[in-house]
């Protein structure tokens, strides 16, 4: 493989981005690297991010649809382990505390993307 394409595929409109397509998607990618002897260090960090981070969070909101498994400091809050409640629960009262005037302005955090549970997907001493 190449990684290159014709022109005209490189020019197509694949259209909107449905779900079922990226489930499609991601499971054209495991299979391509599961057919794969040596796969590419750009299809091992596909691969790895679907199995660690998409395949989880895509199961767990189907087994569980509601607003408790769609927001980290809840899901914490929520979390079998005691340590990572008093986490999620800390932030939760630290945002709490905090007087703010005005309209507050949401920062998107940067994610660890090679972090292997949930909690770790956010650096939390660079919140503020």
């Amino acid at each position: 493989m190449t990684g290159c394409c014709s022109e005209e595929l490189a020019r197509r409109n694949p259209g909107k981005m449905a779900h079922s397509r990226w489930l499609t998607t991601a499971n054209r990618i495991l299979r391509l690297y599961i057919s794969q002897q040596n796969p590419t260090h750009s299809l091992q960090i596909l691969a790895t991010y679907i199995m660690q981070v998409y395949a989880p969070v895509w199961f767990a909101i189907k087994s569980k649809p509601s607003c408790v498994d769609e927001n980290l400091l809840i899901a914490m809050v929520t979390d079998d382990r005691d340590h990572i409640k008093q986490l999620g629960l800390r932030r939760i009262l630290k945002a709490l505390q905090e007087q703010k005037t005005g309209i507050g302005k949401f920062c998107i955090p940067r994610l660890n993307f090679d972090s292997i549970n949930y909690v770790d997907l956010i650096n939390w001493q660079e919140l503020k």
